[in-house]
């Protein structure tokens, strides 16, 4: 049988960072709503089994190739070490992140958003301890589709932000809800009366009006907190607290968020996992991507080529794309291998890498014309970002560059970030 928790001892009554959105919809809520699925029984033994034990049967999170996905999704809360579509706790992102920082499969981390926010209490902790080890592995916080408050604070400490068209980011600010029921209670004849000790120890309580000095020490702990939400966010984004105060807990789309520079691009979900897959391997996007179209295509032919009988199953055609994007990634890296490691390289850097970019050359063409050229000064070191930027930038796709705007039209986003990413870069779920 499985546990329950009860949010309400967490979410009301207590300051929260969630969108307007969020916060109302739990105001709006029924008693029995807010009565949850607890973490399994045994949470705690599989987490210190996937931490201590380097030889897991199974990880903690989900594989795309050599990335691990976090999902940061529902709300977000305190002293939870689970995550389920509608709840994820602060104590499982960092023991997740913790765990793939040490994993040697691991590449890169990917944060998989979609929440209106969550608790206060916890959520500048983790906050904290993403931005300060973000410089260990590649990381990048992909939105789909929202970002709002808490889960903006947390997945603005990632590397870098990515959110599609139709997603948002921001809030920055906290919240807090207090319910006068005193009026309706006189109105059926209840009266409640506290007997306690200590003048402040039912403060706030739903059953009395609120003081004017009540009111004042909860606006100096919401204040509090958001100073401390502006300034992590300033550090985490690099931008002036001036600048973070003026969004005025605004909640933006993809284009008002990057002209602001709370998010580094808009793009899908699996734009935003090709460019981030394309730097961790050293390739191009382009090489990804046209390497799943070939294998695609053939997959096609060979069914074409069959009489139109349906000798092939989606399996089969899933095995032969995933087969070719494996092989036609290993025959780029032995091309690059082949060429960078060769005598003639040395000196005539620049001039290989244009050459490089020529996918009809080989390695063997490329060494030959490179050992007659005549060799140069190191190239000066390149302009233009790096290279997940490089990766955004250089493609037809519209609103995908790391200074992109919402531009053009295309078809919405479908399925979730994992189902999205294996779909464009040609890769089995483990």
């Amino acid at each position: 049988m499985s546990r329950t928790l009860d949010l309400r001892t967490r979410l009301l009554n207590a300051p929260l960072m969630m969108s307007q959105e969020s916060a109302e919809s739990f105001a709006a809520l029924a008693p029995e709503s807010f009565m949850i699925e607890d973490a399994p029984e045994n949470a705690d033994d599989q987490m210190f089994e996937w931490m201590f034990n380097p030889r897991a049967d199974r990880k903690p999170y989900r594989m795309v190739g050599d990335m691990a996905v976090i999902p940061v999704t529902g709300v977000l809360l305190h002293r939870f070490g689970w995550s389920w579509s509608f709840a994820t706790g602060y104590d499982y992102i960092r023991a997740l992140f913790d765990i793939a920082l040490q994993d040697d499969d691991v590449a890169g981390i990917a944060f998989d958003i979609h929440s209106g926010g969550g608790q206060v209490d916890g959520a500048f902790e983790l906050a904290d301890h993403i931005f300060e080890n973000r410089g260990l592995k590649p990381s990048i916080s992909v939105v789909n589709a929202h970002a709002y408050s808490a889960a903006y604070l947390v997945g603005s400490a990632a590397g870098r932000m990515v959110v599609p068209k139709t997603g948002g980011a921001g809030s920055i600010g906290v919240v807090t809800m207090h319910a006068d029921m005193s009026k309706m209670l006189d109105d059926i004849g209840i009266k409640v009366t506290f007997i306690h000790a200590g003048k402040h120890k039912v403060d706030g309580n739903p059953y009395q009006a609120l003081p004017d000095d009540v009111r004042g020490r909860i606006q100096a702990r919401i204040d509090e907190s958001y100073g401390m939400f502006v300034e992590a966010v300033a550090r985490n984004r690099g931008l002036d607290t001036e600048a973070v105060r003026a969004t005025e807990a605004q909640t933006f789309s993809a284009a008002e968020a990057v002209s602001l520079n709370l998010v580094d691009a808009v793009a899908s979900p699996e734009e935003a996992m090709t460019a981030f897959v394309a730097e961790l391997n050293g390739e191009s996007k382009e090489t990804v991507m046209a390497n799943q179209d070939k294998a695609t295509q053939s997959a096609g032919q060979q069914a074409a080529n069959a009489g139109g009988e349906s000798v092939f199953t989606q399996a089969d055609l899933d095995a032969a794309k995933t087969e070719g994007v494996t092989e036609g990634r290993k025959l780029e890296r032995d091309r690059f291998s082949a060429v960078m490691e060769s005598e003639a390289f040395v000196g005539r850097e620049g001039l290989a890498k244009k050459m490089l970019a020529n996918e009809a050359l080989s390695a063997e063409q490329i060494n030959d014309m490179l050992s007659e050229a005549p060799k140069v000064e190191a190239p000066a070191a390149s302009q233009g970002g790096n290279a997940f930027e490089k990766a955004m930038d250089n493609s037809d796709n519209p609103g995908v560059g790391a200074e992109a705007e919402d531009q053009g039209t295309g078809e919405p986003e479908e399925g979730s970030l994992l189902k999205n990413y294996a779909a464009a870069a040609g890769v089995k779920l483990s």
